[in-house]
């Protein structure tokens, strides 16, 4: 899924400029979270809260992220959401997608402390490649561990019996 969407960006042009679907964007930090989430809530139930930040603290607590990669997360998604609201804040609607106007660009870029837009694109770049770091290492390594495999295989088999009272919670 993930994947796909992934292509959808770079088809539309949004790998780079989406702040929400592009490559180190806000979707990539929910997509680690939940997957996680999805992952270890069983068995550690501080896991299933709806609050991103709280998560994220209780995935470094149970050594799920270590310190550097919540950090980069959590920083990260700050970012993003402000440049986010930013975009939508210069064009009144609702979008994603950093503008092609270099005079809309500087505005965001000073709008968010910057100088300029060259700063800003340096700072965005780093963000998303501290996110991308994290999101590769769980997604993009040689092989999954066994253990994670057979866990996910186990989601998978549950009846929805099982999966329905989970739901709810």
């Amino acid at each position: 899924l993930k994947s796909q969407i992934e292509r959808l960006a770079a088809e539309r042009g949004e790998s780079e400029t989406g702040v929400k679907i592009g490559r180190g964007g806000i979707r990539d930090v929910e997509y680690i979270v939940q997957y996680l989430q999805l992952l270890h809530g069983a068995s550690v139930p501080a896991l299933k809260d709806s609050n991103l930040f709280r998560v994220l603290e209780a995935l470094e607590k149970h050594g799920l992220l270590n310190a550097d990669e919540t950090d980069h997360l959590r920083r990260g998604y700050r970012f993003l959401r402000q440049v986010e609201n930013r975009i939508q804040l210069n064009h009144l609607r609702q979008t994603h997608r950093l503008p092609d106007d270099p005079a809309d660009l500087r505005r965001i870029a000073r709008g968010l402390g910057h100088e300029g837009a060259e700063s800003f694109r340096e700072r965005l770049a780093a963000q998303s490649a501290r996110i991308r770091l994290v999101y590769r290492r769980l997604f993009e390594s040689a092989a999954a561990p066994a253990e994670e495999e057979e866990r996910i295989s186990a989601l998978l088999d549950l009846p929805m019996e099982a999966a329905a009272p989970a739901a709810r919670e």
